[in-house]
């Protein structure tokens, strides 16, 4: 099974959800994928495009989380809070749970590339299937369900994970 949502375009790096006009559904914008612009052992910033696709942001608008250090999951969270997130990372059985504006979530898989290193990828928060590999280099098409070893989701403050 493919892991690619439908209507996915590579070269633009956009997708177009399907709309049922005569349902009266209004027209779904185009979903942004954001890839990656540093690919390099331990010092990707794989995590930082994954959120900026599940945020529907640009790259830029999304803080590298290495400038932070080892306290990184910390300043993620203030960073977000200040801005009416809060970030929860969680089993992938509670995935489902995210408010994040895209409906999808980062989940943390091993790397394809570098051994013992992770890789964040996009997941649909509902069946979790890949939305979106952030590596230009080595996109992977799907996502095994054992290799997610954590989700992280987006609630709005004041909203709880539970």
């Amino acid at each position: 099974m493919s892991g690619l949502v439908p209507g996915f375009d590579d070269v633009s790096r956009s997708i177009s959800l399907p709309v049922n006009p005569s349902q009266g559904q209004n027209p779904v914008p185009v979903m942004v994928l954001v890839d990656q612009t540093i690919v390099d052992r331990g010092k990707g910033d794989c995590h930082r495009a994954a959120v900026a696709t599940m945020m529907q942001l640009p790259l830029e608008d999304v803080p590298d989380t290495h400038i932070w250090g080892k306290g990184w999951g910390i300043e993620q969270y203030n960073h977000w809070h200040e801005r009416g997130w809060d970030f929860y990372y969680e089993p992938p059985e509670r995935a489902h749970k995210s408010e994040s504006p895209s409906g999808w979530v980062v989940a943390t898989v091993p790397s394809r590339m570098y051994e013992g290193v992770t890789h964040s990828v996009v997941l649909d928060k509902d069946t979790l299937e890949l939305v979106h590999d952030p590596n230009p280099q080595a996109r992977r098409k799907t996502v095994e369900r054992d290799e997610i070893q954590v989700v992280l989701i987006a609630m709005r403050v004041g909203h709880e994970a539970s």
